[in-house]
């Protein structure tokens, strides 16, 4: 008996017990009852609390938009609940989240962890301390309340709002990202009656939902593809790759892409629709279900299996960061002067009214009252100008950004940077003239702008011999460019520029050999023909001009004594000189005048022969296609050189070449003689060993490391870097 009354009051202990258990529980969650469901989810009871509601859990506010049970059951989609019968250490101490299983259930974490992850739901949600793991546990809930609860309309968006936020704050993290990403875009799929904006955007992992129904309709209705939608498809598409400069220039790349796509396709680019179609599937985050979509979206075509936009759209995204290359270069150089103009002149010019530039205005200002001033103006001043201070030397990309700078306000410089044969140096002025606004830019000129260029340069070389330039030499250039035949209009203006140009600084010798030196034969008879030409407008060829002629043919590799020949063969005729006509006339003798003096070894030429020589070389230049040729490569084995070589940036160079710059480093001035010597001990020529050791130093370091004048003479500034480094 006594042992019946124990166990039952041991029972009513139980119940009292269990009661006062519950009692306090309630009272601890705090949870309103108002708009509340409770559904059965997978036979286990949990609630979803709301945003506005709070509840409790181990004494902590935690407040809402979380899944609570109190009793867990042993299936694992139910993780996202937070059991309230579980019990949570007193301190959080699992911010990284070691105690979390790969696929976290809060029925399976830590004590240590379940604190921690209910201290991250009591504050912003927000804090970088915590794991993503517990970033991840809450979402569970949030995408299983969206797509498997009867949740409002109200909710929904809240949830949405939600997911963005999280997205924002922790979507630098892989599995955040892609899982956030892939929610927001089922969850937010085309409404038909609802304009969708194409996705254009980078860091795409895959073709987001949206972009393939919403192109699937414009298929489907037979709608024509703006680039906008062209572009999005590209570069949401998982298998495309964009280069450095659409990705470091991203609004320039679509603007610009735009233009081209126009261009093409004035009236939008039509795509016809496939027959397969749109399946559609959200597979959730927390693995434990799977919704099917395809009925949200109806009959769509299928984007995914064409390919030929993609080739389209591929073409137009290479020409638009071809465009924006130089732009791109000079932005990860110089990202702080994104929007100089400097900056602005790299861009492709069909885009420069889209991005204005106050920079522009004042050098427009500045350039057009030089022109007006006569167009001369110092190379220093035109660079200060648009750089903003002088430069110290004259580099070839500073010339070329100066050339881009003042295309965009409708001038022109000569020399141009891109085709001349030789730049300004310090000390020289440049000529600015205005550009017609109707005729295209010059990209890339022809065989006939090359040729006129080293015609007019070996000419004016030859005009300038005497230290004057007269009128018929000026008139005798200026024909040769009007008459030139295959030059387009913007050439012709271009080469008269260049011309004004070269009268005020003559060429070099040095350049001049660097080029005739690789000329053909027949090229080579053109030029000097040309020279003595120009040096005989005036009908006479003085001494100093003879000079000239002699040194431009041992530029050219021709015999220096051959000149006196080509000269006396075009002097004035030695046959009988007529006295008085053979006719009848008055009796008498007039007095002649004086002739005039002549300084000794002057030539008189007779015009009739030259005359005849202006024709053979007209004939000549008209069969004339190349310009330059390449000369043969030498058969005869590389010398031994030293294979140890301390200066990493010759190392692009090969053995011979590298080995003959080290011996000139030794002496900043060479003669030729020298130069040829040095040369012949590397089985090299020494001119083309000239040219080549140049440009690999104008690739290096923007100019030439040898300069010919008189002499050779070595750059100090670059064999300072070269030891240097």
């Amino acid at each position: 008996m006594a042992i019946i009354c124990f166990t039952v009051i041991a029972i009513i202990g139980v119940i009292v017990m269990i009661a006062t258990q519950a009692g306090r529980n309630s009272e601890t969650r705090k949870v309103s009852s108002d708009n509340i469901r409770s559904p059965k989810t997978h036979g286990k009871m949990s609630r979803w609390i709301p945003k506005e509601v709070n509840v409790k859990v181990a004494g902590i506010d935690i407040g809402g938009m979380v899944y609570v049970g109190h009793r867990p059951g042993t299936d694992y989609r139910d993780g996202e609940v937070i059991y309230t019968g579980l019990p949570a250490a007193k301190r959080a101490r699992d911010y990284a989240g070691d105690k979390m299983p790969y696929w976290p259930r809060y029925a399976d974490l830590a004590p240590e962890a379940r604190a921690t992850y209910l201290e991250w739901l009591s504050t912003e949600r927000a804090d970088p301390r915590f794991s993503v793991g517990y970033v991840l546990l809450y979402f569970y809930g949030l995408e299983r309340r969206y797509f498997t609860d009867n949740a409002s309309t109200e909710e929904r968006a809240q949830i949405i709002a939600e997911v963005r936020r999280l997205l924002d704050v922790y979507g630098a993290n892989g599995s955040v990202n892609q899982y956030l990403e892939s929610f927001l875009d089922c969850a937010g799929l085309p409404d038909p009656n609802t304009q969708v904006q194409p996705v254009l955007d980078l860091g795409r992992l895959r073709l987001p939902v949206r972009v393939r129904v919403s192109l699937g309709r414009m298929l489907a209705a037979g709608m024509p593809l703006t680039w906008d939608w062209l572009l999005s498809w590209y570069i949401c598409d998982p298998d495309t790759r964009l280069r450095t400069a659409p990705r470091r220039a991203f609004e320039e790349f679509k603007v610009y892409f735009g233009y081209l796509f126009d261009q093409k396709y004035p009236n939008g680019y039509k795509v016809r629709a496939p027959k397969s179609r749109l399946a559609l599937e959200y597979r959730a985050a927390s693995n434990n279900f799977v919704v099917n979509l395809t009925e949200h979206v109806r009959d769509i075509p299928d984007i995914r299996r064409l390919k030929v936009p993609l080739r389209v759209a591929e073409d137009l995204a290479r020409s638009a960061t071809d465009g924006l290359d130089k732009y791109s270069r000079f932005l990860g150089r110089f990202p702080e002067r994104k929007g100089s103009i400097q900056a602005h002149a790299l861009l492709p010019e069909p885009i420069w009214s889209l991005y204005p530039c106050a920079e522009v205005q004042q050098l427009r200002a500045w350039a057009e009252d030089r022109v007006r001033a006569g167009g001369f103006v110092p190379v220093v001043d035109l660079i200060a100008q648009i750089d903003g201070q002088p430069p110290d030397k004259i580099l070839k990309s500073q010339l070329m950004g100066a050339a881009r700078a003042l295309a965009i306000v409708g001038l022109g410089m000569s020399p141009d940077p891109r085709f001349a044969l030789q730049k300004p140096r310090l000390n020289d002025p440049v000529y600015l003239f205005r550009l017609p606004e109707d005729l295209p830019p010059i990209e890339s000129p022809g065989d006939a702008y090359q040729l006129l260029t080293l015609k007019t340069s070996v000419a004016a070389f030859v005009a300038a011999a005497d230290g004057q330039v007269d009128q018929a030499e000026k008139s005798l250039l200026s024909a040769e460019i009007t008459q030139h035949e295959g030059l387009s209009e913007a050439e012709r203006i271009r080469q008269q520029a260049y011309l004004t140009w070269l009268l005020e600084v003559p060429p070099r010798i040095g350049m001049l050999r660097s080029r005739l030196r690789s000329a053909s034969e027949d090229l080579i008879a053109l030029l000097s023909r040309m020279a003595i030409l120009i040096a005989g407008a005036d009908g006479i060829i003085a001494p100093d001009e003879v000079r000239v002629i002699k040194r431009l043919y041992g530029a050219m590799g021709l015999d220096p004594e051959g000149v006196s020949s080509d000269l006396h063969a075009l002097s004035v005729s030695t046959g009988p000189v007529v006295v008085r006509p053979a006719d009848t006339g008055p009796t008498g003798y007039a007095i002649p005048k004086p002739p005039l003096r002549k300084p000794k070894g002057t030539i008189v030429l007779d015009p009739e022969r030259i005359k005849m020589v202006k024709e053979e070389t007209a004939r000549a230049q008209a069969v004339l296609t190349n310009v330059f040729t390449d000369e043969e490569e030498s058969t005869e084995p590389d010398p031994i050189v030293p294979e140890h070589d301390p200066n990493e940036v010759l190392v692009s160079l090969d053995q011979q070449h590298r080995a003959m710059v080290m011996e000139l480093m030794t002496r900043p001035i060479w003669t030729e003689s020298e130069l040829t010597e040095l040369a012949g001990q590397y089985n090299l020529m020494a001119f083309a060993a000239l040219e080549i050791v140049n440009e690999w130093a104008h690739k290096h370091f923007e100019e030439a490391i040898i300069e010919e004048d008189e002499d050779f003479q070595i750059n100090g500034e670059i064999l300072k870097q070269i030891r240097d480094s």
